[in-house]
């Protein structure tokens, strides 16, 4: 099966250009480009390699995990391919290893997860000095102004 033939066609089809595509997916042009022409060799390794196919396929609205399966019966029994031409353009490559939407469950965006938590507990804390307070005073039948040496 043709992987890169495949991503080039559905590319193609929905009028997208290697430029739009990069742009949109974070991967390198030069990578979109391997991998339409089946380069696999010349990128960084077989990881790599899953991600930016199951990436870019996601994008173009194909099944990107299921490309990375036909990927892996493709290449299995080759072994690790060596090349000490792969593209090196930059060590800080940005993949995103799928679209999700923010409502997602287990999107990991992490942003604002806390605060609820952080509020409820600051609250908890008022509310027990509070009542332990209220509880100290009708133990021993004192006043709440007792407490402060000067008058509210």
């Amino acid at each position: 099966m043709d992987i890169g033939k495949i991503l080039q066609d559905a590319r193609i089809v929905k009028n997208l250009s290697l430029d739009t595509a990069a742009q949109e997916t974070n991967i390198r042009k030069a990578y979109l480009d391997a991998i339409e022409q089946n380069d696999f060799a010349s990128l960084h390794g077989d990881v790599f390699v899953k991600g930016v196919i199951r990436t870019y396929g996601n994008y173009l609205g194909l099944d990107g995990a299921q490309l990375v399966e036909e990927y892996k019966t493709a290449t299995i029994g080759n072994g690790p391919v060596k090349n000490n031409n792969s593209i090196r353009e930059s060590r800080h490559v940005k993949v995103r290893p799928t679209f999700k939407s923010n409502r997602d469950v287990g999107s990991g965006n992490g942003e604002g997860h806390g605060v609820p938590f952080i509020i409820v507990g600051i609250l908890a804390v008022v509310l027990a000095v509070a009542g332990g307070i209220f509880f100290y005073l009708n133990q021993t039948g004192q006043d709440i102004n007792s407490l402060f040496p000067f008058h509210l």
